[in-house]
């Protein structure tokens, strides 16, 4: 059976990186493969330095290609946060078979890569939250106008941090019911890290940004409009030190507002899975994913 996160639910050179996506987290979105390209490198190098800078060590990915066909057609579906440690972080690429079926959306491609980060030990949910929020508004420059969050109730705890941090509670956080939210086991207030686990998860707050000119500046309902894309997410519990992930696709066409298209990505996969897969074993998920030109 495949499975995805849907059903199992992550100063110095950084200054000088940063001054170069200034200003423009914008709403305009053009397809342009060339130029997404190119602000993909700035954004997972901005990342690493933001990181680096500040203490964090970068550790090595899974292949992609994970050798269990019965799981997600045998490629890797997120970052494996158990793979991290205090004060680490990792850039993972991921494929989701069952996203072929949603290949017409601009924000969602045949391969991504997440970046999952956990915090140095004895920091707190809260200053973790803070920090992640600081990364996307300070270093990338997200207008804070445009984000937005979704989780569950227990998501009051963080009502002080997000409000000193400049979001209206109420007004930016849409709470769901908890037990639709873990039903649905899709990030925005639980992931299982494990599908083979299903003891083992994290319940967690999804940031959202709105990536057009329509006045809203939050969603009533779940999932939110498709002027909305998952940024990422941070955790409330499940693990400590607490975690958090950004999708650098995500965020590279929140802050360039140029995208590709699924075609131009799916060679992309293919060039990945022939790297790390032995001619001999390729994983079903490839067949799926060559189906979807």
């Amino acid at each position: 059976m495949a499975i995805n996160r849907r059903n199992f639910v992550k100063a110095g050179s950084t200054l000088a990186v940063s001054a170069a996506f200034s200003g423009i987290a914008r709403a305009g979105l053009t397809h342009n493969t060339a130029e997404f390209r190119s602000a993909f490198t700035k954004t997972a190098e901005l990342l690493r330095s933001s990181l680096t800078d500040r203490g964090f060590n970068e550790i090595q990915p899974l292949p992609i290609v994970t050798g269990r066909s019965d799981i997600n057609g045998g490629l890797q579906f997120d970052a494996d946060v158990s793979m991290l440690s205090p004060s680490t972080f990792v850039i993972q690429s991921a494929a989701r078979v069952d996203d072929i079926a949603e290949r017409g959306r601009t924000d969602l491609l045949p391969v991504f890569n997440v970046l999952a980060c956990q915090a140095p030990s004895g920091q707190s949910n809260e200053e973790q939250a803070e920090f992640m929020l600081g990364l996307l508004t300070n270093d990338y420059g997200l207008d804070p106008d445009r984000i937005a969050f979704a989780t569950i109730p227990s998501a009051e705890t963080m009502r002080g941090t997000l409000e000193q941090s400049g979001f209206d509670f109420d007004a930016k956080v849409h709470v769901r019911d908890d037990a639709e939210a873990l039903e649905t086991r899709d990030t925005s207030g639980y992931f299982f890290p494990d599908p083979s686990n299903p003891d083992f998860f994290i319940t967690s707050v999804g940031i959202y940004y709105r990536l057009t000119d329509e006045p809203d500046s939050g969603f009533a309902q779940y999932p939110p409009p498709a002027h909305w894309t998952e940024i990422g997410e941070f955790s409330l519990g499940g693990i400590d030190p607490p975690a958090f992930a950004i999708g650098v696709e995500r965020l590279t066409l929140a802050t360039s507002g140029f995208y590709p298209t699924w075609r131009d990505r799916l060679d992309v996969l293919f060039k990945i899975i022939s790297s790390h897969a032995k001619s001999d074993k390729k994983p079903p998920a490839l067949d799926f994913f060559r189906s979807s030109q």
